[in-house]
């Protein structure tokens, strides 16, 4: 595994949609995931519960890691997920705001919303 530098670190809003459908596979999958980004090839997400990293194939390299989620932050399950994002390869920021919608196509593919299911309250006591 190459050496990672990092670049920039700052406060970054994850959507709603795009942390609650990879939460939820990285539930019923069990463990942590690791899988190629649809449109974006080359390029593989690896997430574990606290941690999400980019890596480029081609360039060998860690483009970018979402950690630190403030998850007790948010009013509901519509809101963003504020987290720290440490960009460690300058080629992430051309891919950055791409891969929210990439990783819910993936989730959709692999995780489809059933439609069956209850409502909880949020926050659960």
């Amino acid at each position: 595994m190459p050496h990672a530098v990092l670049l920039q670190t700052s406060p970054f809003p994850v959507p709603a949609a795009c942390f609650n459908r990879l939460r939820l596979l990285q539930l019923r999958a069990g463990g942590p995931l690791e899988f190629g980004l649809p449109g974006l090839p080359g390029l593989r997400m690896v997430v574990r519960r606290h941690q999400w990293q980019c890596w480029s194939r081609p360039l060998n390299a860690l483009l970018m890691t979402w950690h630190d989620f403030h998850l007790g932050q948010r009013d509901d399950l519509g809101a963003p997920v504020i987290c720290t994002l440490s960009v460690h390869h300058s080629y992430a920021r051309t891919c950055l705001y791409r891969i929210h919608a990439s990783l819910e196509e993936h989730c959709g593919r692999h995780c489809p919303a059933s439609g069956k299911g209850s409502v909880l309250r949020f926050p659960s006591p």
